[in-house]
C-alpha cells in the first residue's frame, strides 16, 4: 500500500465510522446521521477484509463522544461567535450550534461528503440545507487548498475572530501535508484573528496507549489504513517537544487541555459496553490543543 494515497476523498468514509460510534451517545443528530448515512454498513465493509466486526471497534465510541463534547466546550469557553470547521464529516455540529442565532458556523469538507451531508440535513429538517438557518453555511473545501479555504471563509465577518476546528483529519496526513495545512490555517488566523482548536496532534511516544484499549486496536487501524490508502499516524510527531518546536518555527503557540472534565457526561460507555478500566484510560489520555498566533 502506498503510505499516502493522493486521493483525499478516500479518507471520507471514516466519517461513517465516526457517525456509527457517536450513535451510541446522546450527541444531537448522532443517531439520525448514522442511520440515514447507512454508517453500520460502511463500517462493516471497511472492517470485513481483516475479519473484524463493527462491534469489535466500539472502544472508539467514548473517544469520539468525548472529543466532540470537548471541542464544543472549548468553542463556548473562547467566547468566539463564528466557527469554521474543516473536514466536518457528518457530525452536524453546525446544526446544533446555530440554534443560537448569535453563532455563525461554516461547515466544510470535500465535495462528496458535503453533498451527502446536505441530503442528511434536508431529510432531518425538511428544508433545503443552505436555507435551514441564515447563520449556517455549508461549503466544499480541501484544507490543503488555500483558494478553497479563502472562498469558504467569505461567509465570515472579517471584523470578528474565528474558531477554526477539526477532528480526525491530520492523523491521516503526511508530515508535508501537516505543514501545508498549518500554513493555510495560520493564514486565516492572521486575517481574522481567533484560535485553532483540534485534538489531531498525536505523538508516537504516546501511541502505545491505543493498543491497551482493545486487543483489536491494531487490526482496526490496519483496516482504516487499507480503506483510506493512508498509513494513519505513521508520520505523527515523535513527542510534544517536537510538536511545540514545529509550532514555534511557524510562529504559533499552543495550550494543552485535557479533553475530559467533569462537565462531560460519557453516555456511550454503557451503551457500547465499555469496561470501566478502558473508559478511565480514555478519560486520562485524550488531549485538545488550543493554538494561536505567537504574541
Amino acid at each position: 500500500m502506498n503510505q499516502f494515497h493522493s486521493d483525499h476523498s478516500l479518507i471520507s468514509p471514516t466519517a461513517k465510522l465516526v457517525a456509527w460510534w457517536r450513535s451510541y451517545s446522546d450527541i444531537p443528530y448522532a443517531k439520525e446521521s448514522s442511520e440515514l448515512s447507512h454508517a453500520y454498513t460502511a463500517v462493516h465493509k471497511m472492517m470485513a477484509p481483516l475479519q473484524i466486526t463493527p462491534e469489535q471497534t466500539l472502544w472508539g465510541a467514548p473517544i469520539l463522544e468525548i472529543r466532540y463534547k470537548s471541542l464544543l466546550r472549548e468553542i463556548k469557553k473562547s467566547g468566539i461567535k463564528q466557527v469554521m470547521e474543516l473536514a466536518s464529516g457528518i457530525s452536524l455540529r453546525g446544526l446544533t450550534m446555530t440554534a443560537d442565532p448569535t453563532i455563525r458556523y461554516i461547515e466544510t469538507d470535500l465535495p462528496g461528503i458535503t453533498q451527502e451531508k446536505l441530503r442528511l440535513v434536508e431529510t432531518i429538517t425538511g428544508k433545503s440545507a443552505n436555507s435551514v438557518r441564515p447563520n449556517l453555511i455549508f461549503a466544499e473545501a480541501n484544507v490543503l487548498n488555500p483558494l478553497d479555504l479563502d472562498k469558504a471563509a467569505e461567509g465570515l465577518d472579517p471584523k470578528k475572530p474565528v474558531a477554526i476546528i477539526h477532528e480526525g483529519l491530520l492523523q491521516y496526513f503526511s508530515r508535508q501535508e501537516k505543514i501545508e495545512a498549518t500554513h493555510n490555517i495560520k493564514s486565516l488566523l492572521k486575517k481574522y484573528g481567533g484560535v485553532w482548536i483540534t485534538p489531531d496532534f498525536d505523538f508516537r511516544a504516546s501511541m502505545a496507549q491505543w493498543g491497551k484499549m482493545s486487543p483489536d486496536t491494531e487490526k482496526v487501524l490496519s483496516a482504516i489504513a487499507e480503506a483510506t490508502g493512508r498509513a494513519m499516524l505513521s508520520e505523527a510527531f515523535e513527542n510534544e517537544i517536537e510538536f511545540r518546536d514545529f509550532l514555534t518555527a511557524e510562529g504559533l503557540q499552543a495550550e494543552r487541555i485535557p479533553q475530559f472534565d467533569e462537565s462531560i457526561k460519557v453516555t456511550s460507555a454503557s451503551a457500547a459496553n465499555i469496561p470501566p478500566v478502558v473508559l478511565d484510560m480514555v478519560k486520562t489520555s485524550l488531549i485538545l490543543w488550543k493554538i494561536t498566533l505567537k504574541s
